[in-house]
């Protein structure tokens, strides 16, 4: 099953608006150089992580975790259940559900606001079929109810 995510947008265009005031708001006036190359940079990052999709595919033993630009693949890892130490589940914010998947070697993968909402289930089940050690905090335990 493969399951996707995006970028929380919201706040992300508002900062972009207020770094775009704060540039238009200081050309014509004295200003510090590094200042505004550092607003001009930032600017860029955020215009481009307001496009990053993430996406997680469940095959058999294997998971693949990708992270898209666009449609560039910019990020890719796959990692098969021997490879997997522990998933632990945990929640996030006032309400939502977080599942962090911590692997052998690299980077550890952080599963947060995926579609469909079945994935923390889903999740739960592949480490129950592959005997991967499972950690639920107790506020994770109670958004299942």
């Amino acid at each position: 099953m493969t399951y996707h995510a995006n970028t929380e947008r919201g706040p992300l265009v508002f900062l972009l608006i207020i770094d775009l005031y704060m540039i238009v708001s200081v050309i014509g006036r004295n200003f510090y150089l590094a200042f505004f190359i550092f607003q001009v940079l930032l600017i860029i990052f955020t215009f481009l992580v307001i496009f990053l999709r993430f996406e997680l595919s469940l095959k058999e033993d294997m998971l693949t975790f990708r992270t898209f630009l666009f449609a560039m693949t910019v990020y890719q890892k796959t990692v098969e259940s021997q490879e997997i130490n522990q998933i632990k589940f945990k929640r996030i914010g006032w309400g939502h559900k977080c599942a962090t998947i911590k692997v052998s070697e690299g980077f550890n993968l952080r599963v947060a606001n995926f579609h469909p909402k079945t994935i923390y289930k889903d999740l739960n089940e592949y480490a129950n079929h592959y005997n991967i050690a499972v950690t639920k905090t107790k506020d994770f335990k109670r958004l299942e109810k």
